[in-house]
């Protein structure tokens, strides 16, 4: 078993040793750098820090509802470019492109990634374009959204299934009966995390639970797009331009996403504990040795303190 190292117990030399080391930062955003739309203590600091040292910068979020014109806003302290930022809905689109998809696209997401994927050429049908009205509460209504969603999606080659604030059953019901009558049908997902940052330290419900309940009526193995699938791995390493991976460190406040990311992707790896993750979980680990970081701070400002004189 790996020993957790607390950066507050090494050297500082040691911790000044370690980043010397390291040529490109991946950050996650939310929870590591803010909790909406708040910096959080000494993290634009640190950022500011390690681009005075030389430090290739990389924002990898998770997050895929935000536009991009609205992360780049809420990532001003941190002078963040938007080359610099990659998301699921990227990734996804590095998909279609890779593979030559041509058909059409059953989608559950917020409005962003659909416009998005819209104004890259595809067709998406999300449940609006089958049933623009209340959903009956009667199992024929039920049945009729059935049999309507096969017809209107009968050229669905993807059901994509995203973060959606406004997800509902019926939308939901499309995306099983698509999934399970439908020849040569994928089921992608964006991200699935369980939970993730909100404002005074209240937390949203994440994408995992809706993946779960299709994985669970489908029988259907997802391809996965966001942190911590293989997609999102490669595409940060070619993105980035990473040929060391050893000389790059992933920060990130949630170990089963950031951390396992990191090691699939054979980075060093630091958790904060400004999100998601807790110290009550670090100090009474259960979960996998993947998602288990190198290094462990309470959040980004610890880190600077330790190499504000570098």
């Amino acid at each position: 078993m790996n020993k957790l190292h607390w950066i507050k117990n090494l050297e500082k030399e040691d911790v000044q040793s370690l980043i010397s080391t390291v040529e490109i930062f991946l950050l996650d955003i939310d929870g590591v750098l803010l909790r909406d739309k708040t910096v959080l203590p000494g993290s634009d600091k640190a950022v500011a820090k390690l681009r005075s040292l030389g430090k290739k910068i990389g924002f990898v979020t998770n997050n895929s509802f935000y536009p991009m014109e609205v992360i780049l806003k809420n990532l001003k302290p941190f002078e963040a470019l938007e080359e610099e930022i990659l998301t699921p809905n990227f990734t996804f689109l590095g998909y279609l492109k890779k593979i030559d998809f041509k058909k059409d696209i059953y989608m559950i997401a917020c409005n962003y990634p659909k416009k998005l994927l819209r104004e890259a050429g595809y067709n998406v049908i999300d449940y609006q374009d089958i049933n623009p009205s209340s959903l009956g509460e009667t199992a024929s209504a039920i049945s009729k959204l059935s049999f309507d969603a096969l017809d209107i999606c009968k050229n669905v080659g993807i059901v994509y299934l995203d973060f959606d604030a406004n997800c509902q059953y019926g939308s939901l019901q499309v995306a099983k009966i698509l999934l399970n009558y439908l020849d040569d049908v994928n089921f992608v997902i964006g991200p699935a995390d369980n939970r993730f940052p909100i404002e005074n330290k209240m937390y949203g419900i994440g994408n995992q639970y809706l993946v779960d309940a299709l994985l669970d009526c489908t029988n259907k193995t997802p391809i996965r797009m966001g942190k911590p699938s293989q997609a999102a791995v490669d595409l940060a390493i070619s993105k980035f331009e990473i040929t060391d991976p050893s000389r790059t460190l992933m920060v990130g406040d949630n170990a089963e996403i950031d951390i396992v990311f990191g090691a699939r992707g054979g980075f060093k790896t630091l958790l904060t504990l400004s999100g998601v993750w807790t110290k009550e979980q670090v100090e009474d680990w259960k979960s996998s040795e993947e998602s288990k970081p190198d290094y462990i701070a309470f959040n980004m400002g610890e880190l600077y303190e330790l190499i504000k004189d570098m």
